[in-house]
C-alpha cells in the first residue's frame, strides 16, 4: 500500500530516477578512481549526479525515509561494485619453515583487556550518564541522546586504550573520568 502511495503521488520517473542517478553517478567516480588519470568532469558528474538522487528520494517518500534510501543505495552500490571487482585467490605454495618459539605477553594482554573492556565500558557509561544529566531536556531524549552516545564513546576510548602500551597511564584516567562523572552524576560540587 505504501509503495502505490508514492509512486502515485510523485510519479514513476522520479521513483525510478533517483536509484538510477546514485547508481551511474557512483559508477562514474569509480571509473575515475580506477583510471587514476581520467578527467575531472566524469568525477564532477558522478557526484553531481548522487547529490541530485538525493532531492528525488525526499520528493518521494519525505525527508527522513528519502536521506535513508539514499544512504541506502548508495551503500548497494558500493558493495555491488566491490562484489565485480572480485578477484579469485591463486593459492601457492610457502616455503615450510620450523617452528619459531613465540611467547605471548599475557600480562599486556589482559591489562589492555582490563583497560579496553572493563575501565573503558566504564568510565564511557558514566560519562555518557554525567553529560546527558546535564543537557536541558526531558528523561526521554536524555536516554536516546545516552544510548545514542555511549557506544561512539566507549569504541573511541577502547581504540585509544588499545593503541598504546602504557597501561597505568590510561587506567589512572579512566578512573579519573570514572570519579569525577560519578561526582557530576550525583551531585557533589
Amino acid at each position: 500500500m505504501f509503495s502505490d502511495l508514492w509512486l502515485t503521488e510523485v510519479g514513476a520517473g522520479p521513483a525510478l530516477l533517483a536509484p538510477l542517478l546514485t547508481f551511474v553517478g557512483l559508477g562514474l567516480v569509480y571509473l575515475h578512481w580506477r583510471r587514476r588519470s581520467g578527467s575531472a568532469a566524469v568525477l564532477w558528474v558522478g557526484w553531481g549526479s548522487v547529490m541530485l538522487a538525493t532531492p528525488l528520494w525526499v520528493l518521494q517518500v519525505g525527508p527522513e525515509f528519502g536521506v535513508i534510501y539514499q544512504l541506502i543505495t548508495i551503500s548497494a552500490c558500493a558493495w555491488l561494485l566491490t562484489l565485480s571487482n572480485l578477484e579469485p585467490k591463486t593459492h601457492t605454495e610457502a616455503p615450510l619453515r620450523p617452528p619459531q618459539p613465540y611467547s605471548v605477553p599475557w600480562r599486556a594482554l589482559g591489562a589492555r583487556t582490563i583497560n579496553g573492556i572493563v575501565l573503558s565500558s566504564l568510565a564511557s557509561a558514566l560519562l555518557t550518564l554525567a553529560v546527558c544529566g546535564l543537557l536541558p531536556m526531558d528523561a526521554a531524549n536524555q536516554m536516546v541522546i545516552a544510548a545514542l552516545l555511549f557506544p561512539c564513546l566507549w569504541a573511541g576510548l577502547a581504540s585509544w586504550v588499545c593503541a598504546s602500551d602504557r597501561f597505568w597511564r590510561h587506567a589512572g584516567l579512566l578512573t579519573l573520568i570514572s570519579l569525577f562523572s560519578v561526582a557530576m552524576v550525583m551531585g557533589v560540587q
